[in-house]
């Protein structure tokens, strides 16, 4: 079970789009183009709301109202055929391969789409995308064009590479600023976290939490987990644990692996008021199920050491690491080795905890690559000629 992280880039129409059409009534002869262009950002609303707004990933019906307007205005439309490409890339687009996705994007960047000219832009910036060759130049230039089109997409992107000095980008905190600041007037809701990063770098602490606070109420999931870290922790702030719980309590209704961890370990800390301890116990499994590997360990601890009113549970514990070691977990199968070796709720098989520890180190586990070498060592290792462990299986760590 493996955490996941899901890295979006954004488009926004032109910003003519981001206001209220005319009262008046256009003239006759362009009333039908206009027709057109309504229906077209009625269809993509949706798509540009995900972006910018932080608002769901549009749902089966929205997307296929896209397509649906796609194919009737024959491909003539840069938005509709961006958000076909999106679409692709996303692989929700049944039948279409990423070739198409790819000409569906260049044809959108080619008529001057600024969201297409700043996707493609940052494919070719980091080569995150398959098929477009990475040319940092190019793509530097190109995003300098959609730039100037006032894109506030190539905006976040100015404002993130300037911040982080790389890819060919001058590290350089105070135009990141005005980079971000500008994405944001632009209606880019995304842009206020990684503006309040770069505030704080420049050491404008109280403005830079106030839009982290603004963030994580609009909904920004990177935002909500920067402040609840910082108030658990005391980072850049004092340490505000009541606030910090008051908040992990509200975003429950927006479930997020991590944020969920968080709260469990306020609980286990004394913070906040659970139910009892199935409800601390539930905290983790939630946070678990939703791919966090630390929740998961340490709903682990809890089936094993029970809590409160919470019994022991040690068959489910097994039965966690098993599941967890499977999905790939070094730390899992470096545990259930250890009770392996030990014989400690499962009978012990040297074998089986030799082949657990290899899947460990190679992931690069440090502790299981110890205790490798000393299974194996010149002095007969940790195991004994019948196959038990040696006593003192403990690896300084």
């Amino acid at each position: 079970m493996t955490p996941f992280q899901i890295v979006v880039l954004g488009t926004i129409a032109y910003g003519t789009w981001l206001f209220e059409p005319p009262v008046l009534a256009p003239p006759p002869q362009i009333a039908a183009d206009v027709d057109r262009e309504e229906d077209v950002r009625e269809v993509v609303k949706p798509f540009e709301d995900f972006v910018y707004r932080l608002k769901a990933w549009p749902d089966a019906e929205q997307r296929a109202a896209l397509r649906a307007a796609f194919e009737q205005s024959d491909g003539a439309s840069p938005a509709l055929s961006y958000w076909m490409a999106r679409m692709v890339f996303r692989n929700q687009l049944e039948g279409a391969t990423h070739e198409e996705g790819r000409a569906y994007l260049q044809s959108a960047a080619d008529a001057g789409y600024p969201p297409a000219m700043t996707y493609v832009a940052v494919a070719q910036i980091t080569g995150n995308v398959s098929g477009i060759l990475t040319a940092e130049e190019a793509g530097r230039a190109l995003l300098h064009k959609a730039y100037a089109k006032g894109d506030p997409e190539a905006a976040l992107q100015f404002g993130i590479g300037t911040k982080a000095g790389t890819h060919g980008f001058t590290l350089d905190l105070a135009a990141s600023e005005r980079y971000l600041e500008e994405a944001l007037a632009g209606g880019h809701l995304r842009a206020r976290f990684p503006l309040a990063d770069t505030q704080i770098r420049l050491g404008k602490t109280e403005l830079a939490f106030v839009n982290m606070d603004m963030a994580a109420e609009e909904g920004d999931i990177s935002a909500r987990r920067s402040l609840a870290k910082c108030l658990r922790t005391g980072l850049h702030v004092p340490a505000d644990h009541e606030r910090a719980v008051v908040l992990l309590e509200k975003w429950r209704s927006e479930p997020d692996g991590e944020l969920l961890r968080m709260l469990g370990e306020a609980y286990l800390e004394g913070y906040g008021n659970p139910e009892n301890g199935r409800a601390v116990v539930l905290v983790f499994h939630q946070a678990a199920e939703l791919g966090n590997e630390e929740a998961a360990l340490k709903l682990v601890d809890l089936y094993f050491d029970g809590l409160l009113e919470w019994p022991p549970t040690p068959e489910l514990g097994v039965k966690t690491l098993e599941l967890l070691a499977d999905a790939g977990s070094a730390e899992a199968s470096f545990r259930l080795a250890r009770l392996c070796l030990e014989g400690v709720y499962v009978p012990r098989d040297a074998e089986k905890a030799q082949a657990l520890l290899r899947a460990a180190a190679d992931k690069d586990h440090r502790q299981a690559k110890l205790y490798l070498q000393q299974l194996n060592g010149p002095d007969g290792g940790l195991l004994r000629s019948d196959g038990l462990p040696r006593v003192g299986l403990e690896v300084a760590g």
